[in-house]
């Protein structure tokens, strides 16, 4: 019995180590099984003595066999638990679903979908002591809508400039950064189409010059004289407006998003240039008479220009907050007596007042003088026969 069990180990090494040496429990060996069964066969068919002792090769054989038993068994376990690692990868991995694992014949056979931008399973196998040889892969490509895959389709659809943040929050893009208004305007044509996509949120955006110029001409609306302009998110204007307009344009310049200043300085108010124009047209007008307060003829255009003048002034000086000032100064030629001059001189200054009272120019603002002398030599000099017009304005008190 000895003997013929020494001839059957020696067999099975002679036959099968290289085979015993990769086995991995998962297939039997071919051959073996049979070796074994004949051992087991001559060890039952001995009728040991009672009392008798174990012989040591029965000892070494039943240690040998529980020992490839045990080596069988462990092979399974670590090679389940190993599949069920793996399993536990691809399940977790964004865009992979899991339908069959198992070995098969050596392979590793794996079933289900997978997304293509989802991570490929031979590079999930290294992790769980898989090599990835060993896979057979076959799993059905699908959309998946797992945040993760979304936000990965959103990056090879939009391809976002370099500065532009890109993040998934539930079914929401939300983009942030600055961007090209033309890239903006992709987004906005194909953002929503992209599977997993219900809203693209831009609202975090900062806007280019471009798009704050837009903006900020929507909100200004600025008349045709002031031209805008955007520069690194700063607003700058030149030209004329309204004073009114240039108070609400100060006052709305916050509502434009993400302008990082805005400066109205460049604009003229148009108030200030028309009262400029009018004091220059009205201040020192001359006019003159033929004998004390009887008007020279030819002068008619000249006292309504002033009538216009001197309207303007009021009109645009109440706009202004300012109060309009508004000399007539009466002159004499001094060919009578100092105080004939000076009636004179009033009277003439008067009859220009109240030419322009007729106009409609208030009292209040009008303030006439005698200058009490002549400017020339006594004598029959018609241009010292006149009044001379002061126009002004001042701050109101």
């Amino acid at each position: 019995l000895r003997n013929e069990l020494r001839e059957i180990l020696e067999q099975i090494h002679l036959r099968h180590s290289d085979s015993l040496a990769a086995f991995n429990g998962t297939k039997s060996i071919a051959g073996l099984e049979m070796e074994l069964e004949k051992c087991l066969g001559l060890e039952q068919q001995r009728k040991p003595e009672s009392g008798s002792k174990l012989p040591l090769p029965a000892i070494i054989f039943g240690t040998v066999l529980l020992l490839l038993l045990g080596w069988w068994w462990f092979a399974r376990f670590s090679d389940a638990q190993r599949l069920e690692r793996f399993r536990d990868a691809l399940e977790s991995a964004p865009g992979i679903v899991v339908s069959e694992l198992y070995r098969d014949d050596g392979k590793v056979v794996v079933r289900g979908l997978r997304d293509p931008l989802s991570g490929a399973p031979s590079e999930i196998a290294p992790a769980a002591n898989i090599d990835p040889a060993s896979l057979e892969v076959d799993l059905e490509p699908y959309q998946s809508l797992d945040n993760a895959i979304v936000e990965r389709r959103a990056r090879r659809i939009l391809q976002p400039p370099t500065g532009v943040g890109l993040r998934m929050e539930g079914s929401v893009l939300r983009l942030s950064g600055s961007a090209p208004a033309a890239w903006k305007e992709r987004v906005a044509t194909l953002g929503a189409a992209i599977p997993g996509v219900d809203v693209v949120d831009t609202s975090r955006m900062a806007l280019n010059d471009d798009e704050l110029l837009a903006a900020a001409n929507r909100v200004l609306d600025p008349p045709a004289d002031v031209r805008l302009e955007v520069r690194d998110g700063i607003l700058s204007a030149t030209g004329e407006a309204p004073q009114a307009w240039l108070k609400s344009a100060a006052v709305r310049l916050p509502e434009i998003p993400g302008l990082r200043a805005g400066d109205l300085l460049g604009v003229a108010v148009q108030e200030r240039i028309r009262l400029s124009r009018a004091l220059s047209s009205a201040d020192g007008t001359r006019v003159y008479f033929a004998s004390r307060d009887i008007l020279r003829a030819g002068q008619d255009a000249m006292l309504e220009q002033l009538v216009f003048d001197v309207r303007e002034i009021v009109a645009l000086a109440a706009q202004l907050d300012s109060r309009p000032e508004i000399r007539i100064r009466g002159y004499s030629d001094g060919t009578g007596t100092a105080e004939q001059n000076r009636d004179i001189e009033l009277a003439r200054a008067s009859r220009i007042a109240g030419y322009l009272i007729d106009g409609g120019v208030s009292p209040s603002i009008i303030e006439i003088q005698a200058t009490g002398s002549s400017l020339g030599s006594p004598g029959e000099d018609p241009t010292l026969r006149r009044v001379e017009v002061t126009a002004g304005v001042a701050a109101q008190e």
